[in-house]
């Protein structure tokens, strides 16, 4: 967007120079609002609705491990309190506890897998909506662009900002 202000500032001052308003030609400049032309663009829904579906998919993804997180975290209580439980012989609970601790380890793993693969889908989805807006927007641009100048005019201004 502000390329495209850049360009219409440069461009404004050019057609200023070479076509003074003193001329009778007529002189035309317009306003658009970019950011509600982006929202009701015929290929913004879709494309939202394509990353909000992969969303989804990854959204279930983490449910699923974070599900099999809990199962972990409930083994784990399971054979920590084996392991501190009198009524088991010594050489029980000091299995249990090896267990548990065993047990642990995969519960730690298992977080750091969530943690890791909630970041990298973040950062994956975040990248691709980035990626699909400056491509719509390019678009939008051009086409914006391209009515301005069969419709002759010398200046369109973003109202959105």
């Amino acid at each position: 967007m502000k390329s495209l202000v850049k360009f219409q500032l440069i461009w404004f001052f050019l057609a200023l120079s070479v076509f003074p308003f003193g001329l009778n030609a007529i002189q035309k400049m317009g306003v658009v609002n970019m950011n509600k032309i982006f929202t009701s663009y015929y290929k913004t829904k879709p494309e939202d609705a394509r990353i909000k579906k992969q969303s989804e998919v990854y959204r279930e993804y983490l449910t699923s491990l974070n599900e099999a997180r809990n199962k972990l975290n409930a083994e784990f209580i399971k054979l920590r309190d084996s392991a501190q439980n009198i009524a088991y012989s010594d050489a029980e609970r000091e299995n249990n506890r090896i267990a548990a601790q065993n047990k642990y380890r995969q519960l730690q793993a298992k977080d750091v897998e969530i943690q890791q693969y909630n970041d990298d889908k973040k950062k994956q989805l975040f990248d691709e909506y980035d990626k699909m807006r400056k491509a719509l927007i390019d678009e939008v641009v051009s086409v914006v662009r391209s009515k301005a100048k069969r419709e002759k005019y010398i200046f369109v201004m973003d109202s959105s900002g």
